[in-house]
């Protein structure tokens, strides 16, 4: 039988400060509410830096995020977590990036209901 191995959140973990918009995808940071753009060129570094400001990867560059924010969460110190808040993808080319985040943008139907942040309203157009 496995064992859980016992961990302790710290207090910066319980917020999220937003999104952190990757290089490749830099022309959508207008669009989402507390975002600003990546202060490193490298991948891996993006990662630390999303984790150390609470904030989840914006990015169309599945492999190497994919890759590289499981390889940060195993550093484990063994007092801290280490996880990432997450990864949002987007489409490579511009236009097709445009098209999806304006249907996002506008909410998701679910059995012909409109979903977003769980209140049942979209977020506004233009923002996510």
């Amino acid at each position: 039988m496995a064992t859980k191995k016992a961990s302790t959140l710290s207090e910066e973990e319980h917020y999220f400060s937003g999104f952190l918009i990757d290089l490749d995808v830099q022309d959508t940071v207008s669009i989402f509410r507390k975002a600003h753009i990546t202060a490193c060129g490298d991948d891996r570094q993006t990662v630390h830096e999303a984790w150390q400001e609470c904030r989840m990867v914006v990015t169309h560059n599945e492999k190497d995020f994919v890759r590289f924010i499981p390889e940060h969460s195993r550093r484990d110190s063994g007092r801290r977590c280490l996880d990432c808040w997450g990864l949002l993808l987007l489409p490579g080319d511009k236009i097709t990036r445009k098209r999806a985040i304006a249907k996002i943008t506008k909410g998701i139907v679910i059995e012909g209901k409109l979903s977003s942040s769980g209140n049942g309203q979209a977020a506004p157009s233009g923002t996510v």
